[in-house]
C-alpha cells in the first residue's frame, strides 16, 4: 500500500546556512515526514509558496512539466521510494509508458509544488521513517538516516561539545555503518 502525502511547509535549518527542512504530511495530517533539502531547493520553493510577481511559466520546471503535459499520455506518479546515504529517493512514474525515472526527493517536492500532484510514498517506509505531526511545534525530529554524512559530523561534533553522549554515539554508529554499508 501507499501513502498520499501533501506539501506542508518549508523552512530553513538552524545553524546550517545551507539547508532547509521541507514537511510533507499525510492526508490525516497524523504523521509528517521532513526531507532536509538545499537552499536552492528552499528558494525555488518559497519563490513559488509566496506568490511574488513573476511569470513562472518561464521558469524551467515549469517549461519542462508544460511539455510533460503535453504529451499524449500526460500522467505520472510522484513516489518517494527509499532512503539511501542520508538522502530520500524519489521516482517520476510514467505508467502508461512504462517508465521510471529516479530524481532527488526535494526535486520531486518542487515538481509535485508546481504540479498539483500527491506524492506517495510506501506504507512502510512512511511508518519507519514519519513522526506523529504536532501542529504548532517549534521543533522537529529527523530519522539520522535522512541526514547527509556532512550533517551528521556536524551534529556529533556539537554533540560532543554539549556532552550528549548517547546522541553521539548514535551520529557515530550511523556514519559507521555507511562506510561498512560502501565496503
Amino acid at each position: 500500500m501507499k501513502v498520499k502525502l501533501h506539501y506542508k511547509s518549508i523552512s530553513e535549518v538552524v545553524g546550517i546556512d545551507d539547508a532547509g527542512l521541507i514537511t510533507l504530511l499525510d492526508e490525516l495530517e497524523q504523521r509528517q515526514l521532513n526531507i532536509v533539502c538545499d537552499k536552492f531547493i528552499v528558494d525555488q520553493i518559497q519563490l513559488r509558496d509566496m506568490g511574488q510577481a513573476i511569470d513562472s511559466n518561464m521558469l524551467l520546471p515549469e517549461a519542462l512539466l508544460s511539455l510533460l503535459q503535453s504529451e499524449a499520455e500526460p500522467s505520472f506518479e510522484i513516489f518517494i521510494a527509499a532512503v539511501n546515504e542520508g538522502e530520500y529517493v524519489a521516482e517520476l512514474r510514467m505508467e502508461q509508458a512504462n517508465r521510471t525515472v529516479k530524481l532527488r526527493a526535494p526535486d520531486a517536492v518542487l515538481l509535485s509544488f508546481i504540479s498539483r500532484q500527491p506524492i506517495f510514498i510506501d506504507e512502510q517506509l512512511m511508518n519507519f521513517q514519519s513522526v506523529p505531526y504536532q501542529g504548532h511545534s517549534k521543533s522537529m525530529a529527523l530519522p539520522i538516516n535522512t541526514l547527509s554524512a556532512k550533517m551528521i559530523r556536524k551534529s556529533l561534533k556539537k554533540a560532543i561539545e554539549e556532552e550528549n553522549y548517547e546522541l553521539a554515539s548514535q551520529l557515530r554508529d550511523e556514519l559507521n555503518s555507511r562506510k561498512n554499508e560502501r565496503s
